[in-house]
């Protein structure tokens, strides 16, 4: 399929719901703080009413959008109620798709009539006819399905329908990996099996293998480079056969070690769906793809500096090296670490925070290099951690 692995995807968030939204609305919902850049803090763009206590019907979602051109669309995922609707939130009042598939299908009803409740209810796929039957569902939940192929399964079916008819789907498999790395491997085959068995079907599709945010659990933050792999999520990337080796297909692979960010892949669902039909995808032309998304399309050249400061990455979650400085000079380490000390009670006092963290003392006997989380981007939340 001639993928292309984007080695530099960087999360702008903390959570599935910052990167989602992200992707999915090419918008940021996550204050961040920038002072370490010497720049202003991140304001997001949508405050917590615009995101929880309002519907998202009238927003412009990636989904909607390739429906609107004409498109059957389809979602599936096995962890909570999607990220529209998490964490109580109202989500959507229409359906977010044509078809979907959800184990949480009866808490997205419920909030659509907002009757959202404090507790997921767990509602397996065909919620009505299981809630109905318990042996139905007793079978159901004791049989030894994955749940990423039952949706891989369904994936397969909505390929196979609407001939003649363009399809987008989305699948968010969570269970496979995100709480433990350990159950993700076994999965390899079965995935290789899913594309080579479908690899006719695809062949005219462009496919987005990816993760919202990286590894985060077995310990892995514990080290520097778990810690990058936090930040680093999985992209490959595939096109079209007929645009293999061609404009756009090069494009993407100039961008292979390049910075990005969901904002990006939410530009380049835009261009795919609204600009690049009308060239036949052959427009690789620079274009600020605003008002339609405040990313960069994959498919067209970028124009200036890509890095942590110019593409909304807060320091903490910021893939890229600094300089580093290595000081021997005892006097200055002390100056140093003092100024640290001082710098961080002042940051917790403005915060309000400083009733409820100790003062930070400076130890000569504890002291050494602080160790930067992201390749030297450290948050003012690990920096409490280290100085203490």
């Amino acid at each position: 399929m001639s993928a292309t692995l984007m080695e530099f995807l960087n999360k702008v968030g903390l959570s599935s719901k910052v990167n989602g939204f992200a992707l999915s609305f090419g918008k940021s919902i996550e204050f961040n703080d920038r002072s370490l850049f010497n720049l202003p803090p991140l304001i997001p763009d949508w405050d917590y009413d615009t995101i929880c206590s309002s519907y998202l019907d009238n927003k412009s979602y990636h989904l909607d959008e390739f429906k609107q051109a004409g498109y059957k669309t389809m979602i599936a995922q096995d962890a909570g109620v999607g990220v529209a609707f998490y964490k109580k939130c109202l989500g959507f009042k229409r359906l977010e798709a044509d078809h979907i598939w959800s184990l949480f299908w009866a808490q997205a009803e419920r909030c659509r009539q907002k009757v959202c409740v404090s507790i997921y209810i767990v509602c397996r796929p065909f919620p009505l006819r299981i809630a109905k039957s318990k042996s139905l569902k007793r079978t159901f939940e004791n049989s030894c399905s994955e749940r990423h192929l039952e949706m891989l399964e369904y994936l397969q079916k909505f390929m196979e329908s609407y001939s003649g008819i363009p399809k987008i789907a989305q699948l968010w498999l969570t269970e496979l990996a995100h709480n433990s790395m350990k159950n993700l491997y076994h999965a390899d085959e079965q995935f290789l099996d899913f594309f080579e068995r479908n690899k006719e079907k695809l062949k005219d599709a462009f496919v987005f293998l990816m993760g919202d945010h990286g590894p985060r659990t077995d310990g892995i933050e514990s080290v520097p480079l778990g810690r990058c792999e936090t930040n680093n999520p999985l992209l490959i990337v595939t096109v079209p056969e007929r645009y293999r080796n061609k404009e756009i297909h090069n494009e993407i692979r100039k961008k292979a070690y390049q910075l990005m960010t969901p904002f990006d892949l939410h530009a380049t669902l835009m261009d795919i769906v609204k600009l690049q039909p009308q060239k036949d995808f052959s427009d690789v032309s620079y274009r600020n793809m605003q008002p339609l998304s405040k990313g960069s399309s994959l498919l067209r050249e970028w124009r200036g500096e890509r890095n942590c400061r110019n593409l909304s990455i807060a320091p903490q979650y910021c893939l890229c090296h600094y300089d580093k400085t290595t000081v021997s000079d005892e006097d200055l380490k002390e100056k140093l670490g003092r100024f640290l000390v001082e710098h961080l009670n002042k940051e917790l006092e403005g915060a309000g925070l400083n009733s409820m963290c100790y003062e930070q003392e400076y130890d000569f006997e504890i002291a050494g290099p602080i160790n930067a989380c992201y390749y030297g981007a450290l948050g003012s939340a690990t920096a409490a951690q280290q100085a203490k």
